[in-house]
């Protein structure tokens, strides 16, 4: 009876093991790859400089990638309404950043590629909004659609995407301010590739709590956006509280938000002046400087 419960659990171990050596096999094959084609997509450069070296007439709208995004994500979507596109995310660092490589079915596609310096991935599951939530960094994007009947090897040169707004005071925050906001109208944190706007347009809330000794400062302020047009604007509005007690406010009505373009409000912030306005461009960005 030993020998024989012996031999059936010998004949149960070594199914076993085929079954598990079968699946293993599986999982390895590359039989889903039969009949697809390469797409190797090669981010090359950028055709605005960054606003960083805005004021560096010597920097090229040629510029290399690494010199000014951390993270790149690709995306293909098989329709306008794929919710699961194939992606690839890359990090500054990774030994083939800025190339990625597609297997795809023939067939028609469209491919998004965002660069940025976020710390977090936006969501890509709706190629229409791509959202980046609250923050936003300097972005730039390529938006092409694929008609793949064979392999091929693309080449691509991304735009900036946002616009920039900057608040710079020339005085100091009152000793007694425990609170600073800002609130920023019609700003736009998701993005639309296809149409290369902002998307979902909202108003905006930026608070700074300032403890002992962190008063008694010029205080600066500057963000990211995606405008929603062409010619977009924001109202920007700043308060300052003690305790919950507002003590200050201020507006700056229809801000400019415009792509590739640098809005600076420098001035006496905290005291009544006469607005200034000045506006400088060149061939390879544009800054817009309002004095106060």
């Amino acid at each position: 009876m030993k020998r024989t419960y012996l031999v059936l659990l010998t004949t149960l171990l070594g199914l076993a093991l085929v079954s598990c050596q079968q699946a293993v096999v599986d999982d390895a094959s590359d039989a889903s790859s039969e009949g697809k084609m390469t797409v190797n997509i090669n981010v090359v450069q950028f055709e605005q400089v960054p606003f960083s070296q805005a004021a560096a007439p010597q920097s090229s709208r040629a510029t290399n990638i690494d010199s000014i995004v951390t993270k790149l994500c690709f995306a293909v979507y098989s329709s306008a309404s794929d919710t699961h596109p194939k992606t690839i995310i890359q990090q500054k660092g990774d030994s083939d950043f800025g190339k990625a490589t597609f297997k795809l079915d023939k067939g028609t596609y469209y491919l998004v590629v965002l660069a940025h310096k976020s710390t977090i991935d936006p969501d890509m599951s709706n190629i229409n909004v791509i959202d980046f939530k609250q923050y936003v960094t300097d972005t730039f994007y390529a938006y092409d659609t694929l008609t793949i009947d064979q392999s091929l090897n693309k080449e691509l040169k991304l735009r900036r995407a946002v616009a920039r707004f900057e608040l710079s005071t020339t005085d100091n925050i009152p000793d007694s301010c425990t609170r600073l906001q800002l609130v920023l109208s019609n700003v736009c944190t998701a993005f639309n590739p296809v149409t290369g706007y902002g998307t979902a347009p909202a108003e905006k809330n930026y608070r700074s709590n300032f403890k002992s000794g962190e008063t008694g400062k010029p205080f600066s302020f500057g963000r990211c956006f995606f405008p929603t047009a062409e010619d977009s604007k924001t109202d920007v509005t700043l308060s300052l509280y003690t305790n919950e007690k507002q003590t200050f406010t201020r507006t700056f009505p229809d801000v400019p938000i415009r792509r590739n373009t640098v809005t600076r409000y420098i001035g006496r912030l905290f005291s009544e002046q006469f607005l200034s306005v000045s506006m400088q461009s060149d061939d390879e960005w544009n800054v817009n400087t309002v004095t106060f």
